[in-house]
Formats: structure tokens, C-alpha cells, sequence
């Protein structure tokens, strides 16, 4: 019965559902910046409005794609605030695109809800911080979150495909005969190498040692939102 109910409200036209959910969404962007003077890199949040990222999830027209970029950044996260802390059966287009979808009554105050959404080992979970939930509002939520994981998307295998990538054996090279030239040509390399992980060894140092930077250092909400965001990859 929840999955007929499901599917019948996501079968709604495109403009309302769009309409629904565009007021007070922004997308989170993540970019790390050098700093001047100090070793490694930072992190640094930011917010933009989600108006073209939602168009292109309830877009109508064929063959059109997520956006899934803005400036050459990664949507890392999808933010809107609501009266409700339990995301709706329109939401599930933006959920199935794979990146986590917070919701906040307030985002910043650090006195309301955040509810988290994303897709891990094979199915749609979420996570809650804040003051406790009311149990009917919490039984909503996890059969809310059961509804979505009813519903067809390609999630499981895009995932499935990424760990069998992360997983797979280097292909092993053909033995070569050594020549003379074999063996100047191998030196040279062998050097080059060293001098590259000489680098790559002050660039790991330098990142454990780098400062992280806010938007706001004095709004812990906005800390906690990038934190829930580096804990999701």
C-alpha cells in the first residue's frame, strides 16, 4: 500500500513538486583554497541558491542531466529549510541523485533539528541531530526513509560499480629485457620518482597540519553542516 502511495505522488507533474521545494534550498560547495603563508590547504564551505540544481532534477525535458557542478565545485549537499524535519514523497527526485539532502526548521540555530539523508551500502539511510524527536514524528521519518528505499533508482549499482573500481587488481606488466638503454631509461625514471614522492610526502604533512576555515567561525551551525557533509564521503 505505501509503495502504490508512493509512486501515485510521484507521478505528480514536475512544476508543483518544483514549486514545493525551490523556496529557502540552497546547495552546499566545498573548495580547498591555499593559504598564504601557511602549509596545506583549507576547506571552505559555501552556499549557493538551489533554484538551477532542483530545476534540473524535475526537469520534464528528455535526455537532460543533473547538475551536479557549479564553477567547477561538486554539489557536496542539498539544504532546505522546512517546518517539517521529515523529507516528502516529492523529495525523493533530489534524494535519488545520490547527494546527501539536509533538512532544518533553521540552519542557523543550533536549538533546531537536522535531518540528513543519503544512500549508503545499498540503500537510503538518514541521520538526525538535535532535540529529541517526537516518536510519531520519528516513526514518520524511518517510514518515510523504508518508502524511499521502494522506489527505482540506479544508486546500488553506480555504488556497486565504484567499489569494484576501488577494488580491482593493477594490471601486471610484461617483464621487459634489459638493455642498455632499458637500464639508463629505468634510472632516469627511478629519480624522477623520488623527487615526486618527496613532494607528494610535504603535500600529505602539510594537509594534516592545514587550519580549516568557516564562513562563520562564530555560527556552530554552519561548522556542524560541513562537518555532516565530510562525515558522508
Amino acid at each position: 500500500m505505501r509503495f502504490i502511495l508512493a509512486a501515485s505522488f510521484l507521478a505528480l507533474s514536475s512544476a508543483p513538486a518544483l514549486a514545493d521545494n525551490i523556496a529557502n534550498c540552497e546547495v552546499v560547495l566545498m573548495e580547498r583554497i591555499e593559504q598564504e603563508g601557511l602549509e596545506g590547504a583549507a576547506e571552505v564551505a559555501s552556499f549557493r541558491p538551489a533554484g538551477d540544481f532542483l530545476a534540473s532534477v524535475y526537469s520534464d525535458d528528455e535526455g537532460s542531466e543533473v547538475l551536479r557542478e557549479i564553477d567547477g565545485l561538486p554539489i557536496r549537499a542539498v539544504m532546505c529549510e522546512r517546518q517539517s524535519l521529515v523529507p516528502s514523497l516529492r523529495d525523493f527526485p533530489i534524494a535519488a541523485t545520490g547527494i546527501p539532502f539536509m533538512i532544518s526548521q533553521y540552519f542557523d540555530s543550533t536549538e533546531t533539528g537536522l535531518t540528513t539523508i543519503f544512500f549508503k551500502d545499498g540503500e537510503f539511510r538518514h541521520s538526525y541531530k538535535g532535540p529529541d524527536l517526537d516518536p510519531i514524528v520519528q516513526a514518520e521519518l524511518e517510514d518515510r526513509i523504508e518508502i524511499y528505499n521502494f522506489q527505482p533508482h540506479d544508486l546500488a549499482e553506480k555504488e556497486a560499480a565504484m567499489k569494484a573500481k576501488e577494488h580491482a587488481p593493477e594490471p601486471i606488466d610484461e617483464p621487459v629485457e634489459e638493455t642498455s638503454e632499458n637500464v639508463i631509461e629505468d634510472n632516469i625514471i627511478s629519480e624522477t620518482f623520488e623527487v615526486v614522492e618527496e613532494e607528494n610526502l610535504s603535500i600529505s604533512i602539510a594537509d594534516e597540519t592545514s587550519t580549516e576555515i568557516f564562513l562563520s567561525t562564530d555560527d556552530i551551525s554552519v561548522e556542524s553542516i560541513k562537518e555532516e557533509v565530510l562525515d558522508l564521503e
